[in-house]
């Protein structure tokens, strides 16, 4: 499996990029604020990397989709 950096220039690197970003905006949540709430709970995350999270530009780890999803209150059933 290719690594953060092993997958080719526009190939999306995660599945969920698009319905977190849908959840974020359905809240009302800034992008700055998404990424200022992830390093409350303790994931050091730039507005920029969370930026390229969003556009499937980054990959995202099972551990960072499950703060993710505590910090936009919801479930992994809710990505379906």
């Amino acid at each position: 499996m290719a690594g953060r950096k092993g997958a080719k220039a526009g190939e999306r690197k995660n599945l969920f990029g698009a319905k977190l970003k849908a959840f974020r905006l359905a809240q009302g949540i800034a992008l700055r604020d998404m990424a200022a709430r992830l390093e409350a709970k303790g994931w050091e995350v730039s507005e920029g990397t969370w930026g390229h999270v969003e556009a499937g530009r980054r990959v995202l780890s099972d551990i960072e989709l499950a703060l993710a999803l505590k910090v936009l209150r919801r479930k992994f059933r809710d990505l379906d």
